[in-house]
Order: C-alpha cells, then sequence, then structure tokens
C-alpha cells in the first residue's frame, strides 16, 4: 500500500483512510478531524504498511471506502496488536467479487477487460455520481498508471478474503459502483449497525468521521471546565449511578479488585464504596479529581485506549457508569473487557439510549446515533452474558431554554463540537418545545448492564 499523511500534528491518535480502487491522497488532500491524525491509504496490489506509521499512536480509528473494505480488513487481521477501536465501512463489502455481496463478477470482469484511459473517466463519472461532483473531484483526480491499476483489480479478485466484524457499514443508496442491495446482503451478519444514506458511492469523509468519531481531547476539555459545577447539576448522572449500584446490589463481604472507568468527581465511587471494601481500586478518567478517595490508585487516560495498552492486567469487576457513550467503538470495549476480567467478573455499566436529548435533536434534525440496549447486547463477544439489563427514562424540567442549555454546559455534556452555529442556537431559542405548563424539558435516556465474563 502507499500512503500519505493530510493531517500529522502529532496526536495521540490515528485516523487510517482506506480509499477505494484507482484513488490516491489528491481528492483527499484536505481531509483532517479534531484530536487525530489522518493517513490515507491506497493501491491494493498489497495490504502491508510500514510498522513505524502506526508506532506510537495509543488508538487507531479505521474508515475503509469501496475496494478499501476488504483490504482494510486483511490489514486489521493481520495486525490484531494494534489499538484499533472504531472499523467504518463505507459502500463497500469484505467481498469484492460477488454476485450478491459485492460487485457483480460480470461488471467486475467488463470493467477489467475495457480498462483503459478512455474508460477511467467514465468510472469516475459513475463513482461521482452528479456532474458537479465530477467536476470537483476531476480538478484534482488521482495520478495512476493504468497497467498498475489493471494489476491492482486482479489482485483484488483472486486474493481470498478476510471477514472480521465491522462497527458501522455506511451503504448509499444511489451507489453506482456496488449495488446497494448488495451492500446491505453482505452486512446483514457483519456490521453492528448499518446506516443507509442518500449518496452516490463518493463519500464525504469529513461529515463521516464527525457522525463516528469522538473528538476526545474536547470530552476532556469540557468535563474539565465543568468538574466544579458537575455534582451541583449532575441530578440525572447521580440517579443514574444509584439504580445502578442498586441493580448491582454487591454482597457486603465482597473484595473484589475493581477498576472503576469514567470516575468523574468520585460521586459514583463512594456511591459503592457504601457497599463493597475492595481489595485494590484503580480509578480511570481523562480528568482526575482532587476528591477521588486517597486510597485508590488513579490513572489519568484515555479508558477506551488504555484497554489497549494493560497487558495483565485484571479484575473482578469494571465498574463504568455514564461514560461509554463517549467511546469510539463499544464492541471493541467489550472485547477488551473480556481479556481483563476474570472468569465470573462483572462489568457493571450505565449509558445512553437513542432516545438521550430527544428534544435537543428533534429541534436541531440530528440523531442521538446511540444504540438500544437490545443492539449492545448483540454486540458482546461470546464470553460476555447479559445477567441483567433494564432502561428507564428521566425527564428534567427547566423554566427556559437557556436554564436548559446553562444545565448541559454545567455538567460538560456538551462536548459534541467544538463549535455551535449561530443559527442552531437561534433555532434553539426559538423552536424548543414547551409543556402544558411553559416549561421546557429534556430526556435523558439511562440504559443499565449486569455483564458476566463466563
Amino acid at each position: 500500500m502507499k500512503h500519505h499523511f493530510t493531517s500529522r500534528l502529532n496526536n495521540p491518535r490515528l485516523i487510517i483512510v482506506f480509499l477505494g480502487w484507482a484513488m490516491d491522497y489528491r481528492p483527499f488532500e484536505a481531509l483532517c478531524a479534531d484530536g487525530y491524525d489522518v493517513m490515507v491509504v491506497w493501491d491494493y496490489r498489497t495490504v502491508d504498511l510500514e510498522a513505524e506509521l502506526t508506532d506510537g499512536y495509543e488508538e487507531i480509528v479505521i474508515v475503509a471506502w469501496s475496494f478499501g473494505v476488504p483490504a482494510a480488513a486483511l490489514f486489521i487481521a493481520g495486525n490484531p496488536s494494534l489499538p484499533v477501536t472504531s472499523r467504518i465501512a463505507v459502500n463497500g463489502t469484505q467481498h469484492p467479487v460477488d454476485n450478491t455481496r459485492g460487485i457483480p463478477e460480470e461488471i467486475f470482469t467488463a470493467t477489467l477487460e475495457n480498462l483503459s484511459a478512455d474508460s477511467l473517466p467514465r468510472f469516475y463519472r459513475r463513482v461521482a455520481g452528479s456532474g458537479a461532483s465530477y467536476r470537483s473531484f476531476m480538478n484534482c483526480k488521482p495520478q495512476r498508471d493504468i497497467e498498475e491499476l489493471r494489476e491492482e483489480l486482479a489482485i483484488i479478485a483472486s486474493r481470498k478474503p478476510a471477514v472480521i466484524d465491522w462497527d458501522t457499514a455506511y451503504a448509499g443508496r444511489n451507489d453506482l459502483i456496488i449495488p446497494p442491495d448488495n451492500q446491505l446482503a453482505a452486512w446483514h451478519d457483519e456490521a453492528s449497525r448499518i446506516i443507509e444514506v442518500p449518496t452516490s458511492h463518493l463519500p464525504d469523509f469529513s461529515l463521516i468521521i464527525s457522525d463516528v468519531v469522538t473528538d476526545k481531547a474536547l470530552v476532556a476539555e469540557r468535563f474539565g471546565k465543568a468538574m466544579e459545577s458537575y455534582d451541583n447539576n449532575a441530578q440525572v448522572q447521580h440517579e443514574v449511578v444509584r439504580r445502578l449500584v442498586e441493580m448491582w446490589n454487591p454482597a457486603a463481604d465482597m473484595h473484589p479488585d475493581v477498576i472503576e472507568i469514567g470516575c468523574g468527581t468520585g460521586f459514583s465511587t463512594r456511591s459503592y464504596l457504601e457497599r463493597i471494601t475492595p481489595a485494590s481500586l484503580e480509578l480511570w478518567d481523562m480528568v482526575i479529581s482532587p476528591s477521588l478517595p486517597e486510597s485508590a490508585v488513579k490513572v489519568e487516560c484515555d479508558a477506551e485506549a488504555r484497554l489497549f495498552h494493560t497487558p495483565g492486567c485484571s479484575a473482578d469487576i469494571i465498574f463504568t457508569s455514564s461514560t461509554v457513550q463517549w467511546f469510539n467503538s463499544l464492541p471493541a470495549f467489550f472485547r477488551n473487557v473480556s481479556g481483563i476480567l476474570r472468569p465470573g467478573g462483572l462489568l457493571v455499566m450505565s449509558t445512553y439510549g437513542p432516545d438521550n436529548f430527544r428534544e435537543l435533536h428533534a429541534v436541531l434534525g440530528t440523531e442521538s446515533g446511540y444504540p438500544s440496549k437490545e443492539d449492545i447486547a448483540a454486540m458482546l463477544p461470546p464470553s460476555l452474558k447479559v445477567e441483567a439489563m433494564s432502561d428507564g427514562k428521566i425527564v428534567m424540567t427547566f423554566n427556559d431554554t437557556a436554564e436548559m442549555l446553562r444545565h448541559i454546559r454545567s455538567t460538560g455534556v456538551n462536548a459534541l463540537s467544538r463549535t455551535v452555529s449561530a443559527a442552531s442556537t437561534r433555532s434553539l431559542m426559538r423552536d424548543y418545545p414547551r409543556n402544558a405548563a411553559g416549561k421546557v424539558e429534556l430526556t435523558y435516556d439511562p440504559i443499565y448492564f449486569i455483564i458476566k465474563k463466563i
């Protein structure tokens, strides 16, 4: 494979974008993401990448497009020690030449046999979809050799695919390269989430990355600023902790080794310490509060990434409340938890479901993107079993929209974007619904799990 960094600022996290066939870096030169270095790769005559290119990164996110999907699958399968969290496929499948799950054989053969300097622009036109998109693409078109492309296609067709699990698969309804129905069929059992989008084969990577990748530096910044105001405004998060501990209901004579992920100001820690005396206690968070128990080992870290870098670490209990919704990949989190929990150990976890902040999303025309409790349960590896799960919405009431927005800032849960447009703010102030009493409401959608290592 060839590679090119479109953004390299020595961030601790890396996004690798596996481009489609007949591409190079030129149309994607401006691609960047806050908090991440970004590298694009192409030319799948081999699927090898120099090890030093990924050395030192604490987390790697894979975004793969078109024939980049099978190349990325082979790369991930061949490099199991890399700290790969989220795996995102876009308008491609792990079965590149397949009549029902990829490009039909007849179309692929015709493309290969008729490939020429004259046919390649027609291919790019079908990739782009619209005339305007095609003209923009051709202004910075790839510079690839025809014979090299012919060789690459032949190798892709002959190579045995690797089939791995993916977090999210995007399928373009207007894709003229890989039939949308074939994409949906391919991902039925191979992706945790399938998202149909009204697009052509050529994706807007910036939009996709902003949709599925968390700016963790921003999360740490917002929660750090809200540390002093958090406990006075986090009524919901405190109630979620109380419900989670009640659901867990640990025995008083337990002395487990405990890791807590996302300990915050220590309210959750103090809640379960009223019931148990751990043999050992590690508290992980991106910002460490001075109010945490003195006896605990405190680790300032990105917990999602740290789970990849703890050889020999083991625990009886992993406790996490109102935290994992910020992670890039729940499936990767569960795989790592399974490796750390001892047999019979428990993951005690709360997160938030698809109706979280539904009033906000209704006004802004967006979605939370959070999975349901059933979707989360389906992400678990065979070594983890749901012992109990529950949900129950909590609705907060405020005098007006401004008070509601101040509540969100005071708890740090506004870590969704570094910039909020003036138009969005005006829309919220103007259109946010009021109840019969003239108040405004904000819905939280907490979900709870007790998960056992078997």
